[in-house]
């Protein structure tokens, strides 16, 4: 396997032209487009947002073929639309046509934002800043119930949750008790939906601060590793991604952004993808880990862990390094390999 500067400096030469004439685009990268799809897929079902894989695939496709899709265009009598409203109902969301409508909508805002901040940090080779995540997160709000405050960075103190699950019998009658004893006029409540797990993440006073310092202090060990020809791309991608949405910066999307804050870096330096959570027992295993990683980020923040003995990326690391690994073996090491 070729040492990751190589892998880096020959994946950098196909993104940027190819046949020595036309910039390279997603379109002519289908391993890519493929590989991301499946990140978009994942990454919407952690976040209970999005579609079936159908529509999401489709959807993917035309976007990174620069084709902006129609999402009023149904057909109520097709497989994918019952596909669609399988997904709704499965994850607990309404099954109406505006609920369709808004998870069209979220696949393509996903896409939509993953092809800006690939175009701009992979085929541009920009260096990561701030003005690229926010508008990166502005476009991934679009349409959204929270567009209004896409690329802003919040301004409450926030509490994360991490997926749902359906109360337990001793949290459902509870809530029946006390719903009998406080409205004994009301029908018995039936049984809800409950975060899997939550978090409590940084005060909106330090966002600005964190968010700055996090983007300097990553761009400083990516020079310092491109310099030294030493990358260890799955480190500085899970470190990125797991301070990030450790951190919150938005008042929405942060989980599926810091998932393509991750692919970005790993497209960029490994010429693969690493997508997490296309089947449920792999969303809930990774949203358990997200939850340790943001109490032990923050332990090490009060506590000024030294760089080099943080580990609150260190599990995300180890689930992305087998992906990327197995992802490299069956596309015979890497994506652009031809």
């Amino acid at each position: 396997m070729a040492s990751t500067s190589k892998r880096q400096a020959r994946l950098c030469q196909e993104l940027t032209h190819r046949n020595g004439i036309e910039p390279t685009t997603f379109a002519q990268l289908p391993g890519i487009v493929s590989g991301l799809t499946d990140v978009i897929f994942g990454s919407n079902a952690m976040g209970v947002v999005g579609g079936a894989l159908g529509i999401t695939d489709r959807y993917c496709r035309q976007v990174f073929e620069g084709q902006i899709p129609n999402v009023e265009d149904i057909d109520e009598r097709s497989d994918e639309y019952a596909q669609e409203l399988e997904t709704l109902s499965m994850s607990g969301r309404a099954t109406d046509i505006q609920s369709v409508l808004r998870s069209r909508h979220e696949i393509v805002q996903h896409a939509l934002a993953a092809k800006y901040l690939l175009e701009t940090v992979v085929l541009q080779d920009t260096p990561l800043d701030e003005d690229i995540i926010k508008e990166t997160h502005r476009i991934l709000m679009r349409f959204s119930e929270h567009e209004a405050s896409g690329g802003m960075y919040r301004k409450s103190d926030e509490g994360g949750s991490h997926g749902l699950r359906f109360e337990t019998d001793k949290e459902y009658e509870k809530r029946v008790n006390n719903c009998r004893r406080l409205k004994p006029s009301q029908h018995v409540p039936e049984r809800k939906q409950v975060p899997l797990f939550q978090s409590r993440f940084f005060r909106e006073k330090p966002v600005k601060f964190f968010m700055r310092n996090l983007v300097a202090e990553h761009n400083e060990r990516i020079e310092l590793a491109e310099k030294t020809g030493e990358i260890d791309t799955i480190d500085l991608a899970c470190r990125l991604s797991t301070a990030f949405v450790c951190t919150y910066p938005f008042e929405d999307g942060n989980g599926r952004m810091c998932r393509l804050l991750l692919n970005a870096m790993i497209i960029k330096y490994v010429g693969t993808v690493a997508e997490i959570g296309k089947d449920p027992a792999e969303r809930d295993e990774y949203l358990q880990q997200a939850w340790l990683a943001n109490m032990t980020f923050r332990y090490e923040e009060q506590e000024n862990i030294p760089w080099e003995e943080q580990t609150s990326h260190v599990s995300l690391g180890r689930s992305v390094m087998e992906k990327v690994t197995i992802r490299m073996r069956e596309t015979k090491d890497g994506l652009c390999d031809k």
